[in-house]
C-alpha cells in the first residue's frame, strides 16, 4: 500500500473553487473560509508540470512571513510534496525526475510601481492573496504576465474580505445582492468580459462579446464563489473558540467577517429580518424622550432591540418614531455591553427592560440608575394586554407611530399571541412539528422589544382610548388570540422576504 499522503480540498466551495474554469475566479468573502489553504493548494497542483512557474502576491511582503501567512502556511504542504524551500527569496523548487523544474514564488507589491518589475515574466498561475489590498491597476496589469508554454492554461485565483468602497466590490457586484450579501444562486456561475476601452462589458456567453471587427478581443470568464467559517470544518474542529473570537469584534467587523457582508460600513449598521447586516447612516438623534426598548432573547432567540422618539402633544397624544431597530445575535456575555452601547450611543432617558432577566436588570439599573430602568414583567396575560393595548391605542388616535420600519407595521397588524410570545401565522406553520412557537419568534423580536414600552406610553397620555365597539377576540383554545388591522401613519419601506 502506498503511503502517499493525499491532498484535497474540502467539500462544498473550497471545492468548487479548485474545480471552476474560469479564466479569473475570486474565493471568500468572510473569515475562517479556508482562503490561504485553497489558494495554495490551487498554486501547488500543478508542481510535477516541468517550466511551472506561480506566483503569490501579498501587498506587503512582510506579511507573506507571519502566522498564518501564505509562506508560513506553506511549509508542511509544500515540503509534504518534495518541494525544497529557499527561505531568502521565498520560493519553492521542485526538481523532477524526468528533468526541468517547477516553480512557486511568495512576492510582495508594496508600491505601484512595483508592478513593472515584472515585465519579461511568464507565469502558468497568479494568485492575490487579500484582492482588497491592491490597486486595481496592479491586478490588471500582471495579468498580462499570464502567458506560458509549460502546458498549464494559464489564470488567475484571488482571495479576499469585504471592502464596501474598494474596486473589487464594483468587480463582483453582480454575485452581491442590494443588501450586500452574495447571491447563492450565482456563486460560482461564469460572467465574460471584455475591455473596451476603459470600461468591461459583460455578457452571459463568451459568444455574445465576440466581435469579427476585432477577432483577437476575446472574451474571459470571470466567477465570484463565496465562503465563510461555516464552510471550513477543519479549522472549526481544530480551534472550536474562533467563532466566539470572531464575535468579539463590532457590529460592522462582524457583518463583513463573520457574514460576509460587502455593504457595512462603519458609519452605521442595521439589521434586516434574516438577520443579516445591512449598512445604513447614523440616524440623527431628535430631541425629546428617547426610550430604549430590549427584549434581551435567549440562548436560540435574538435580542430585539428598538429605540424610540416619544413626545405628548397639546392633545396629550404620545407621538411615536422609531429612530432604530434592529436584532442582535451574539455571545450572552456581551448582551450587557450591546444595551449600553446603544443607550449612550443615541443618547437615550430611558430603558425598558423584561424583567424575566433579574441579574442583568440589577446591573443596569447599577450602571444607568433605577430611576432610568423600567422593567415590566413579560408574563402572559401582560404581553396579551401589552400588545392589544397598543394596537387599540394606535386604532384610536391616542399613540401615533411614524415609522419607517415595515417590520414593525406589519408584524402589528398580522402577529399572534402565543403564551408570553408574539408569532406571525405563516412562521408557525413553516416550522417543522418538532418546533415550538417559540422559535417562530424570531420572526416578531423588534415588536416584542417595542412591547415593552407599552407601560411608558401610558404616562405621556391622559386621554382614553377611541372605545373599540367591534367584538374583542378571546384567546382560542390553543392559546392563539387572532389579531385585529391597525392603522399606522408614516412612510413605509418593503419587508425584507424570506428566500
Amino acid at each position: 500500500m502506498s503511503d502517499e499522503r493525499i491532498y484535497q480540498p474540502q467539500p462544498g466551495p473550497q471545492w468548487e473553487f479548485l474545480a471552476t474554469p474560469a479564466d479569473i475566479a475570486i474565493y471568500g468573502g468572510a473569515a475562517g473560509g479556508g482562503k490561504s489553504y485553497a489558494l495554495l493548494l490551487d498554486a501547488v497542483r500543478w508542481h510535477r508540470v516541468p517550466g511551472y512557474s506561480a506566483v503569490l502576491f501579498r501587498r506587503e511582503f512582510a506579511d507573506q512571513t507571519k502566522a498564518g501567512g501564505l509562506w508560513s502556511e506553506s511549509i508542511d504542504l509544500y515540503a509534504e510534496m518534495g518541494g525544497k524551500p529557499n527561505a531568502s527569496d521565498l520560493q519553492w523548487r521542485w526538481s523532477l525526475p524526468e528533468g526541468g523544474r517547477s516553480v512557486i514564488q511568495f512576492k510582495g507589491l508594496a508600491q505601484e510601481s512595483d508592478k513593472l518589475k515584472w515585465q519579461g515574466a511568464q507565469l502558468a498561475f497568479l494568485g492575490f492573496d487579500e484582492l482588497t489590498h491592491f490597486t486595481e491597476s496592479q491586478f490588471w496589469y500582471l495579468q498580462s504576465r499570464l502567458r506560458s508554454r509549460c502546458g498549464v492554461r494559464p489564470y488567475l485565483r484571488a482571495t479576499t474580505n469585504p471592502e464596501p468602497d474598494s474596486w473589487v466590490r464594483r468587480l463582483i457586484d453582480w454575485w452581491i445582492d442590494e443588501h450586500g450579501y452574495p447571491r447563492r444562486d450565482r456563486a460560482g456561475a461564469l460572467r465574460w468580459f471584455v475591455r473596451k476601452g476603459d470600461d468591461l462589458v459583460w455578457a452571459d456567453t463568451a459568444e455574445e462579446l465576440i466581435d469579427p471587427e476585432h477577432p483577437k478581443r476575446l472574451p474571459r470568464s470571470l466567477t465570484f464563489i463565496p465562503a465563510s467559517l461555516a464552510d471550513n470544518p477543519a479549522l472549526t474542529s481544530a480551534n472550536p473558540d474562533y467563532e466566539t473570537t470572531l464575535y468579539s469584534l463590532s457590529a460592522v467587523e462582524q457583518a463583513k467577517l463573520l457574514r460576509g457582508n460587502w455593504n457595512a460600513r462603519t458609519d452605521g449598521l442595521a439589521f434586516d429580518h434574516h438577520l443579516r447586516a445591512v449598512a445604513v447612516s447614523a440616524p440623527p438623534v431628535p430631541s425629546g424622550v428617547r426610550v430604549l426598548c430590549v427584549d434581551p432573547g435567549g440562548i436560540r432567540n435574538p435580542m430585539g432591540i428598538v429605540v424610540l422618539r416619544v413626545a405628548a402633544d397639546e392633545q396629550r397624544r404620545a407621538h411615536v418614531e422609531v429612530i432604530h431597530s434592529q436584532r442582535w445575535w451574539g455571545p450572552l456575555v456581551e448582551v450587557q455591553g450591546v444595551i449600553l452601547d446603544i443607550y449612550r450611543r443615541f443618547r437615550c432617558t430611558e430603558l425598558s427592560i423584561d424583567n424575566a432577566h433579574t441579574l442583568l436588570v440589577g446591573q443596569l439599573e447599577q450602571l444607568l440608575g433605577a430611576d432610568k430602568v423600567s422593567h415590566p414583567r413579560g408574563s402572559e396575560s401582560a404581553v396579551w394586554e401589552w400588545y392589544t393595548t397598543l394596537r387599540d391605542m394606535v386604532a384610536g388616535g391616542t399613540v401615533r407611530i411614524a415609522d419607517d420600519w415595515q417590520t414593525l407595521h406589519e408584524d402589528l397588524e398580522r402577529a399572534r399571541v402565543v403564551g408570553t410570545e408574539v408569532v406571525l401565522p405563516e412562521y408557525e406553520t413553516q416550522m417543522p412539528a418538532s418546533d415550538t412557537p417559540r422559535n417562530a419568534k424570531i420572526h416578531c423580536d423588534e415588536l416584542d422589544a417595542l412591547l415593552r414600552s407599552v407601560p411608558m406610553l401610558a404616562r405621556y397620555t391622559s386621554r382614553p382610548t377611541v372605545p373599540d365597539t367591534r367584538p374583542r377576540a378571546q384567546p382560542a383554545a390553543d392559546g392563539h388570540h387572532p389579531g385585529r388591522m391597525a392603522t399606522i401613519a408614516g412612510h413605509t419601506r418593503g419587508r425584507p422576504r424570506l428566500r
